[in-house]
């Protein structure tokens, strides 16, 4: 990995950690974790995008995909929120999460990376 990967990765991480943090303040009013279902299945689906991508150097592929959905996705929040809906014994809660961050994230990614080979954006 070369210095100008390094800096690509920091620069974007800050975008994705600026945009995650946007998308948190306008959802918490909701009683349920809809920020983080938001964050992690547009960047999964915005990964899957660019990892197909046939215009991109390497270098920004890395910095795209690593910094910036690396920093606008959280795992750790998710899991942190279903610890938290198993404590207060909200089931149905902790189910509708998993299957949200999960479930919607793999597809997503899944119809990034087809959209972007089909029509080789």
């Amino acid at each position: 990995m070369f210095l100008g990967d390094w800096t690509l990765i920091a620069i974007f991480a800050v975008v994705g950690a600026w945009c995650r943090y946007a998308i948190t303040l306008l959802t918490a009013s909701y009683s349920v974790p809809l920020g983080t279902i938001i964050v992690n299945v547009l960047g999964s689906f915005l990964a899957g995008l660019l990892y197909s991508l046939p215009f991109l150097t390497q270098s920004m592929r890395l910095g795209l995909i690593v910094g910036g959905m690396g920093a606008l996705t959280t795992f750790s929040t998710f899991t942190l929120q279903a610890v938290e809906f198993s404590q207060r014994h909200q089931w149905l809660g902790l189910f509708a999460t998993f299957l949200a961050n999960n479930v919607l994230s793999f597809a997503a990614c899944l119809v990034g990376v087809v959209l972007s080979r089909k029509w080789g954006l």
